[in-house]
């Protein structure tokens, strides 16, 4: 749902920014939440009894960071989420200036461009929610951030705007299968009791490190260029990809024990 909408979403922008204003589609954007807002209040929770001890804030932070720390796959794979966070994912700050500048467009060239964006990860969803096992993601996620980065590198040199499009379409694509194919992975593997803990930390470096990459992306592109900026960033995610696929065999050393202690595989016989 999150990608259909940021398909769909740029889209109707353009469509209101171009017949409209900007301060209609920001009263358009604002109405939509409530959409969001209603559903929340409307929610019955059910009481439950919680427990009599519970640890405190740092305490529980400190287990949950030891635990991902000293837990292999979490500890390679969450800071891979956090740089294509960081270096991709700030393409769609600096979209409106590839828009005007380099294909002198306007409202709708930017709604197509960041439509393109979106369609590319709804694309990547299904492939992911096609996936019958989890075995075999790992080298996925390899080869989705490689994607990602080549896509972005190759739409940040393209002038041709169907050529564009599909460089969009592809690192959209790879992005969304690199970060939630590592979600998926990492909410599997970890134990039950710290799953929440993790999930915090991953949302830490997905979401967390998103604006702050947008932030030096914006200013990175005043020094140098938002064309060489996100070049930048499509190559630190290539070479992401080929630091995590070195490491490929060992991490499956570390996770086969748990797939079969879940019950996913299949123990080897010796």
């Amino acid at each position: 749902m999150y990608n259909a909408a940021r398909m769909i979403g740029p889209t109707i922008a353009g469509v209101l920014l171009a017949v409209s204003s900007e301060a209609f589609c920001f009263l358009v954007n604002g109405a939509t939440k409530l959409a969001a807002v209603v559903p929340m209040l409307l929610m019955v929770v059910v009481p439950r009894e919680l427990p009599s001890a519970h640890p405190t804030l740092w305490k529980g932070f400190k287990d949950g960071a030891a635990y991902a720390w000293n837990m292999i796959p979490v500890r390679w794979l969450l800071p891979v989420v956090g740089l294509v966070s960081f270096m991709a994912t700030p393409y769609q700050a600096l979209m409106p200036i590839f828009a005007a500048e380099v294909f002198a467009g306007g409202a709708e060239t930017l709604g197509l461009l960041m439509g393109a964006a979106g369609v590319g990860g709804v694309g990547g969803m299904l492939l992911l929610a096609a996936r019958r096992e989890l075995r075999g993601l790992l080298s996925w996620i390899v080869a989705a951030c490689f994607c990602a980065g080549a896509g972005l590198t190759a739409f940040a040199y393209s002038t041709n705007f169907a050529l564009s499009v599909a460089m969009l379409a592809i690192a959209g694509a790879g992005i969304v299968v690199t970060v939630n194919g590592i979600s998926t992975i990492t909410i599997t593997i970890v134990d039950d009791r710290l799953r929440g803990r993790v999930a915090g930390f991953y949302t830490m470096a997905f979401l967390g490190m998103y604006p702050v990459g947008g932030l030096v992306a914006g200013a990175l592109a005043s020094w140098i260029g938002a064309t060489h900026t996100l070049a930048l960033g499509g190559v630190c995610c290539m070479l992401c990809a080929l630091w995590l696929a070195r490491r490929l065999s060992r991490l499956r050393e570390h996770m086969r024990p748990i797939y079969v202690r879940l019950g996913l595989m299949q123990e080897q016989k010796a």
